[in-house]
């Protein structure tokens, strides 16, 4: 994964050219849960391997996206509250998945558990698609042509 994501920060002067991000951020997001369910369906080590590393450039593009977006819509006043909050939640969701992975693995296996891992994060973007379709909507705005706070 942390090649994949190395990888992605390179190469990531295309994000500054999307202007729809919250569709982004959903996509790579749901390109992460298939990577990772592609990787736990596979005994190939070498598909594994770059399932992995496409699941960390995915997190990664995911990553730059929820930051920009975050920072775009949080008025100036309230941008290191905000950034705390999204620190949190960046940390504290991998040990949700760890604790969901490890309960899932010791119940019925560790190959469904990745697996089912990854279709669940394809699930929760589709439901953020349904019940946040205002997250899905966000553009950008151009450098330059926002508002003054």
């Amino acid at each position: 994964m942390a090649a994949g994501a190395f990888l992605a920060s390179v190469a990531s002067g295309w994000t500054a050219r999307i202007r729809r991000q919250g569709r982004a951020v959903l996509l790579a997001v749901a390109a992460w849960g298939v990577a990772i369910a592609v990787a736990g369906m596979t005994r190939t080590v070498a598909v594994v391997l770059v399932m992995l590393a496409a699941a960390g450039a995915a997190d990664m593009i995911s990553g730059v996206y929820r930051s920009t977006i975050a920072a775009a819509v949080s008025p100036d006043a309230m941008r290191g509250r905000v950034s705390g909050i999204e620190f949190a939640v960046y940390a504290g969701g991998p040990v949700v998945g760890d604790v969901e992975a490890g309960v899932v693995g010791g119940l019925v296996g560790v190959p469904f558990a990745i697996v089912s891992g990854g279709v669940a994060c394809v699930v929760a973007a589709g439901v953020f698609i349904a019940f946040v379709p205002s997250l899905a909507r966000y553009r950008s705005v151009p450098l330059g042509t926002r508002p003054a706070r």
